[in-house]
């Protein structure tokens, strides 16, 4: 089973736009976004497994 998510941006607003532009530029975005989730868990990763 696989889940959709979507990201929008807004193009009225420079800083989007930016972002949306440079996403462009990666390739495939959903294995891109996917591997900025994965460094982030990964930098935060004390976070998520010591929470005692």
């Amino acid at each position: 089973m696989r889940i959709g998510k979507s990201v929008s941006f807004n193009t009225n607003d420079p800083y989007e736009y930016t972002l949306f532009l440079f996403s462009e530029q990666q390739g495939y975005f959903s294995k891109y976004v996917k591997r900025l989730i994965q460094r982030d868990m990964e930098s935060r990763k004390e976070q998520f497994f010591n929470e005692d």
